[in-house]
């Protein structure tokens, strides 16, 4: 289960330095189910950085702020496990590919998250757009067939 995820969260990113612009990046949800979503992204020294959770209810859409320039972010969402009406409980996800950072249920941020941590599991992200303009701007829209449909701008 995902766990006060909005109040951790809120207190990670404000910690961040301040830059010019910001990364305007939002996570959207078609499901039924209430979506998780957690970014990770490089640091100016090379090393990785992974956020979560970000709460967006079914039909909503929520914005990730961050205080800092990044020219491109990986993403992951989840569900809590639900009822398939069958008798059966699935969680839907959506990040794949063979990039993974440390994630765990509860607020979390991982410095060096490319690398395992005490307590966290490695899980895939995908990777969003790269903007040129090194300032991404991006909506990443959870959909119910467990795929992501991704748009540059707000």
């Amino acid at each position: 289960m995902h766990y006060a995820r909005i109040g951790l969260l809120a207190a990670a990113v404000a910690t961040l330095p301040i830059a010019a612009a910001t990364a305007g990046i939002k996570f959207c949800n078609k499901t039924q189910h209430t979506a998780f979503a957690a970014i990770a992204y490089q640091e100016g020294d090379g090393s990785w950085t992974s956020v979560g959770w970000l709460e967006v209810k079914p039909g909503g859409c929520e914005r990730f702020d961050l205080s800092r320039r990044i020219p491109r972010f990986y993403y992951r969402g989840e569900t809590d496990w639900y009822d398939t009406g069958n008798g059966n409980k699935e969680m839907a996800t959506w990040g794949s590919g063979d990039v993974k950072f440390a994630i765990i249920n509860d607020d979390f941020t991982f410095h060096h998250a490319d690398q395992s941590h005490n307590g966290a599991r490695m899980e895939s992200f995908s990777a969003s757009f790269e903007s040129s303009g090194g300032d991404v701007s991006e909506t990443i829209t959870f959909n119910p067939d467990d795929t992501t449909t991704q748009s540059t701008g707000d």
